[in-house]
């Protein structure tokens, strides 16, 4: 099972939640529209597209694997 895990969390789990960190992390220095001028923030085209991104790896996910999956030690044993 172990291997079998630490494949799917390199080639599926790892790429989603490093676009989904990203997104999160250009969120946090987002700036309103109002204060740059009603210019797009290069924070929110960022997150827009990490966003995106996390959602086509969680979509992918889903539809070579049938969802994603949790393993514990309680699981292991």
């Amino acid at each position: 099972m172990l291997p079998v895990s630490h494949k799917m969390a390199t080639q599926y789990y790892t790429p989603m939640l490093a676009a989904a960190y990203r997104a999160l992390s250009d969120v946090a220095k987002f700036t309103a529209p109002e204060s740059t001028g009603g210019s797009p923030d290069e924070n929110a085209i960022s997150a827009y597209f990490h966003l995106m991104l996390m959602w086509r790896r969680f979509d992918r996910t889903l539809a070579e694997k049938g969802g994603i999956y949790f393993k514990s030690p309680m699981g292991e044993s």
